[in-house]
């Protein structure tokens, strides 16, 4: 009787799991920054979802911040651009930043950003009752009814749309203190104005994802010595950098209209 008996002698180069594992880890050591970006937007953002789809059930007791102010700042749906160029602006750090330490630090501020925001959501749920239904006659709505859609109105405080964009927008800055780091910080400020306008969040929310950011900027900055210049990549000190956050904003947009099309079309 004749017994095939497995190749286990096989050199290691010749087993495929072996030698596609080993290209992983080339790559990660050649480029450990796409590694953690893809460590970031593949692990830390679906925790929200799942925290967020979690306090639906009426377990949660949720608690309401909304004040006075609240209610005297209009609805102004024109703002949905600017709160959903969110998705744009946590990418740009990413593309820009070059310097390894620099992007490690960063990096972590982001994560820890996510994860203490994340605990909070958890012991401390929010609910924003000012949110208004919308019906999606114009485009503006339209966008907004879509976002509606997929965020259920919790997970407010701390607002991350605030505290995500508020940390890509100081550490952009913090590498390169000329006009593409200005005017990513100033496009921060604006997604973190528009989540009230588009009511969102709440002041309360807005304030406490901007001390996170802050606080978590500071914190991983601190001691840190790097040149300021090669921190960006060089091949960005041109205009050809807005290339890169006109075309996601362009991809976003397409995304969203291909993915939902049929809707769209009721209000043209």
């Amino acid at each position: 009787m004749n017994v095939t008996v497995p190749p286990f002698d096989l050199p290691l180069h010749n087993q495929p799991k072996l030698r596609v594992m080993r290209k992983l880890f080339k790559f990660i050591r050649v480029y450990p920054n796409p590694f953690l970006a893809l460590v970031y937007f593949g692990v830390i953002w679906p925790l929200y979802v799942y925290i967020n789809q979690l306090e639906l059930h009426e377990d949660f007791k949720k608690h309401i911040l909304k004040i006075k102010l609240d209610t005297l700042i209009p609805f102004e749906p024109i703002w949905v651009f600017a709160y959903a160029s969110m998705y744009v602006i946590v990418i740009l750090p990413f593309v820009y930043v070059r310097d390894k330490t620099l992007y490690r630090r960063m990096f972590f501020s982001f994560c820890c950003t996510g994860l203490i925001a994340y605990v909070i959501f958890l012991l401390f749920p929010t609910y924003d009752i000012l949110r208004p239904v919308t019906n999606p006659f114009d485009f503006e709505r339209f966008f907004l009814a879509i976002d509606n859609q997929h965020d259920s109105p919790y997970n407010c405080f701390p607002s991350l749309h605030v505290g995500f964009s508020m940390t890509a927008g100081l550490w952009t800055y913090y590498a390169d203190r000329t006009k593409l780091g200005l005017a990513v910080l100033i496009w921060a400020i604006f997604v973190s104005v528009s989540v009230l306008f588009v009511k969102e969040h709440y002041i309360a929310d807005l304030l406490g994802g901007a001390f996170l950011s802050v606080s978590m900027f500071l914190l991983f900055s601190r001691n840190l010595r790097t040149k300021i210049q090669p921190a960006i990549n060089p091949r960005l000190n041109n205009r050809k950098w807005l290339l890169v956050p006109v075309g996601l904003y362009l991809f976003e947009v397409s995304y969203v209209l291909i993915k939902y099309w049929d809707r769209f079309k009721e209000i043209l």
